[in-house]
């Protein structure tokens, strides 16, 4: 069982018996102690998930692309569904020797975008421009 996991029976165990028992203990409404016992729920739901974004989008930014500095500049050719989750996997997977650096697509809709903080850097006429100068 995991910290998130015990955290969890431990709070519904304080809600369930203690807490409850301390507001009628006091002659409390019972409407107040359901509304308090469902926006300590929502709260401790909002920590909770806020929490997991925080550190995934965390991880994402500074901790996945940093191991990958020394690996092999890589281009990604298409910026649409595929490519991104391409270049997650890529970033994700440590076997992947990869380190994106941009991608190339032919929709000028897509020009100028940044997918998962890599750009889009131009269309496939550009390819060999942009290999030479960014160095890939």
């Amino acid at each position: 069982m995991d910290a998130v996991s015990r955290t969890v029976l431990a709070y519904n165990y304080y809600e369930l018996v203690i807490r409850d028992e301390l507001i009628f203990s006091v002659n409390r409404k019972i409407t107040s102690s359901v509304i308090y016992s469902i926006l300590d729920w929502a709260i401790l739901f909002g920590f909770m998930a806020s929490s997991r974004l925080v550190w995934r989008v965390y991880r994402e930014i500074f901790v996945i692309p940093s191991g990958k500095t020394k690996s092999p500049r890589t281009l990604v050719v298409g910026a649409g569904e595929i490519g991104h989750e391409l270049m997650r996997e890529i970033r994700k997977n440590p076997r992947a020797n990869y380190n994106v650096v941009g991608f190339l697509d032919d929709d000028p809709v897509r020009q100028g975008l940044t997918l998962g903080g890599v750009p889009v850097l131009g269309d496939t006429q550009q390819i060999s421009r942009l290999i030479k100068d960014m160095k890939i």
